[in-house]
């Protein structure tokens, strides 16, 4: 409509007129919208329902349980390393002396140690078995007597005999012995205290080689 005609109209026939103009383009910003909304919907159900990708939060709780499991894995291979290591001939007979030492004690008996062939471990009471860990190239530990007594030289080592039989008493103490220690060409040997069935520390007649 031209501007001459605009004006020529009544003020009611002008208002009806913007009336109409406004109407047809509210209507056609409808339009544009509804067409909007229909191609925006497929872009959103690209993916099947349901499906979604993982937040930050997710993504942290996933890597502190794989540090956790990780610290776990570790602490238990350390604890059987250590586990191994306290597993040595030398720990586990010692280890047995204070074990027989306290059972003489509490039961108020004499327990008498009877040491097996090939130093492979101790016998005691009636069917009692203490079986050393012993491995192969590992060290060899065995209980001699202990006075240097009968020898012989074996493959230019010393050799000494060993004691059969060792005992415990109800006041604590046992039978003077010595501990000897042999891993291939090397040889140590430990006094055990008679009173506390412990090795007496080295430089008071505790430790020989």
């Amino acid at each position: 409509m031209g501007r001459a005609l605009w004006l020529s109209l009544p003020r009611h026939a002008q208002q009806g007129h913007l009336r109409c103009v406004l109407e047809r383009r509210g209507q056609g910003r409808r339009r544009r919208r509804h067409r909007q909304l229909v191609i925006r919907v497929p872009r959103e159900r690209a993916f099947p329902a349901g499906r979604r990708g993982f937040t930050l939060l997710e993504i942290l709780l996933v890597l502190l349980l794989i540090a956790l499991l990780g610290t776990v894995l570790i602490g238990g291979a350390v604890s059987l390393l250590d586990a191994n290591k306290e597993q040595d001939p030398e720990t586990a007979l010692l280890a047995l002396f204070q074990k027989m030492r306290g059972r003489a004690v509490e039961t108020g008996q004499i327990i008498e140690v009877v040491q097996l062939p090939d130093d492979q471990g101790f016998l005691w009471g009636t069917d009692e078995v203490e079986v050393l860990p012993l491995r192969e190239g590992g060290p060899r530990v065995r209980v001699i007597k202990a006075e240097f007594g009968r020898a012989s030289l074996i493959g230019g080592q010393i050799e000494e005999y060993p004691l059969e039989r060792m005992r415990f008493y109800p006041d604590g103490s046992c039978d003077p012995a010595r501990v000897q220690i042999r891993l291939k060409d090397a040889r140590r040997v430990l006094v055990i205290d008679p009173w506390t069935a412990a090795p007496l520390p080295a430089g008071t007649g505790g430790g020989t080689s």
